[in-house]
């Protein structure tokens, strides 16, 4: 880590001295609207630099349900300098934060997606149709849609957002179902994808690209742990589905699996360095009394283990659910 902190540091001193006149990448005419692309880079190298004010944000909830509470972290995700708090009846759940939009649902299959402004304080509120209530689908993770990493994002309702929805085993669908949505800032569906899961015993949590350039899907087991797969857009089969490759299984000792994110750090491309990793947001399993723990472990994106856990302590009854690194935002 010590050699990657020195790449970033000079490429930090390059940005600002003979690369200061360099354009910014923003690519907000492409919001990936069409089917996923396997694996597209980017058309240029993402900018040295964060954009000024960029903030990660981490999402929590009081006793399994009700309150929420969200943190605005500087961009290493190491402290928190604000917290915005959000009083809600217990049957509310915030299941996920991504770009400048939270998404909550209740436990009766109502589902909202609330926007907010730059500081975190509540705008506007639309609501979600359930793909499928009847059999108990659930909203559990959000996203920022991106045709490629580093693409910027817009924080107006043009901008796309990945939402995923998990089933529960029924019938005809023994393993259970999960769905993933590609909705626009209003809530408008341009894509639904339903199709089985891939074990017995697993919970969909989240959707999007990762730091490998590719779609991921994560889902927890029944242990609690972390399992993704590489999800590959296979479009010659009726209906369409993600074909899941490439299954990993990541853990952390009395905690469990409530979200993913892809994180990037402002280095450079060095040495075939993509700049980005994956994130995986573990909440104990004794939240209620031990001050409400969580840990983001973060896997480089070829899904080695980097050893870099950071811990997070709400405060009793308080479990975290959802992390988000923001993206630059589109000018």
């Amino acid at each position: 880590m010590k050699t990657r902190s020195l790449w970033c540091l000079a490429a930090i001193l390059i940005a600002l001295g003979a690369c200061g006149e360099a354009e910014m990448m923003t690519g907000k005419a492409e919001q990936g609207i069409g089917f996923p692309h396997d694996r597209i880079i980017p058309p240029d190298l993402p900018p040295l630099v964060p954009y000024p004010g960029l903030i990660d944000r981490l999402m929590w909830v009081r006793n399994g349900g009700g309150d929420g509470a969200l943190w605005l972290l500087d961009q290493y995700g190491h402290s928190y300098n604000q917290t915005r708090t959000f009083p809600e009846a217990s049957h509310w759940y915030p299941a996920g934060v991504a770009g400048n939009r939270i998404l909550w649902q209740q436990t009766n299959g109502q589902t909202s997606l609330w926007t907010m402004d730059a500081n975190g304080q509540f705008v506007t509120v639309h609501w979600l149709a359930n793909p499928d209530p009847s059999h108990g689908t659930r909203a559990v993770g959000l996203s920022v849609a991106q045709t490629y990493l580093g693409q910027c994002l817009s924080t107006d309702d043009t901008q796309n957002y990945y939402v995923t929805w998990d089933t529960p085993g029924y019938g005809s669908h023994p393993l259970g179902e999960v769905t993933v949505q590609l909705i626009d800032g209003t809530g408008y569906v341009r894509r639904s994808t339903t199709q089985d899961k891939p074990f017995a015993g697993a919970t969909a949590l989240w959707f999007g690209k990762s730091a490998d350039a590719y779609e991921k899907m994560l889902f927890r087991d029944n242990q609690g742990s972390a399992r993704t797969f590489r999800a590959q857009w296979n479009g010659s089969v009726a209906p369409p589905r993600y074909d899941l490759i490439d299954g990993r299984s990541f853990s952390r000792p009395g905690y469990q699996a409530v979200s993913m994110n892809t994180h990037t750090y402002y280095g450079y491309f060095l040495f075939g360095d993509p700049g980005y990793d994956d994130q995986i947001l573990f909440t104990s399993l004794n939240y209620a009394t031990d001050g409400g723990r969580a840990v983001l472990a973060t896997f480089d994106y070829q899904g080695n283990d980097l050893a870099i856990d950071r811990n997070f302590s709400g405060g009793n009854g308080w479990a975290a659910t959802s992390y988000t690194s923001l993206p630059l935002v589109c000018p």
